[in-house]
């Protein structure tokens, strides 16, 4: 299992600074610990850090998880995913009953995600 540091930072609250709404140290943002899942390409946060975060549920799925049951998870607004000098908006999606972050990374992006992991003192693999 591969693991590492993430910063998310919710993406609206970036427009709202960069316009003079908010100021910097209003910014809600999280570093975290994420599992990183090869298989899959969404950002799974737990309600608990949604909320951290002030992200709004915009939207509702269903998602059929490892274990083969279908649950109903809500989508969030845009977060921004930092990881080392990467930094990219997603959707996150929160999942009832999930404690951890799960950040999915698409297969074009897994050799070099995965190189950089192992170069970057930062980072590191966890089992």
């Amino acid at each position: 299992m591969v693991k590492t540091e993430i910063i998310l930072t919710n993406l609206l609250d970036l427009g709202f600074e960069k316009e003079g709404y908010i100021k910097k140290e209003e910014i809600r943002r999280f570093a975290v610990e994420a599992r990183v899942d090869t298989e899959d390409n969404t950002l799974t946060i737990p309600e608990d850090l949604r909320k951290h975060l002030g992200l709004k549920k915009i939207n509702e799925k269903i998602v059929k998880l490892a274990n083969g049951h279908r649950v109903t998870s809500h989508v969030t607004d845009m977060v921004l995913v930092r990881w080392n000098d990467r930094e990219w908006p997603i959707k996150a999606q929160v999942i009832p009953g999930s404690y951890e972050v799960v950040l999915g990374i698409q297969e074009t992006d897994i050799k070099d995600f995965i190189l950089e992991l192992l170069e970057n003192k930062k980072g590191g693999i966890r089992s």
